[in-house]
């Protein structure tokens, strides 16, 4: 892996690849997985990856490409079904994985 970003590549492929919905049926199901398995310094990392993942990639829609494009994330909030945005879910996705660490801050 390389990039700017490698955590959040294995991440987002390891975790929410194309069939991630037979891991689990929700977003926050398959964080928690990855949180008990994960240790409070990988949690933290990804979640600081995932802060400057967002604050670099200021168009909604150009995270979500991105998100697909460099990490292989098959996960979309639809806020065309009245779900969040990409951003609120990274920023939700962050909070989640530093729920263990103590720290719930995020984007």
């Amino acid at each position: 892996m390389t990039g700017q970003y490698p955590r959040l590549e294995q991440f987002f492929s390891s975790y929410f690849h194309q069939d991630w919905t037979l891991e689990s049926k929700d977003w926050s199901g398959v964080v928690e997985h990855y949180r008990r398995s994960a240790s409070p310094a990988d949690l933290e990392s990804v979640a600081a990856e995932i802060e400057s993942f967002v604050i670099s990639t200021p168009a909604d829609h150009a995270l979500e490409d991105r998100l697909y494009r460099e990490f292989h994330c098959y996960y979309t909030p639809r806020t065309d079904l009245g779900g969040i945005s990409v951003r609120a879910w990274l920023s939700a996705v962050a909070s989640h994985l530093r729920e263990k660490t103590g720290r719930g801050d995020a984007v």
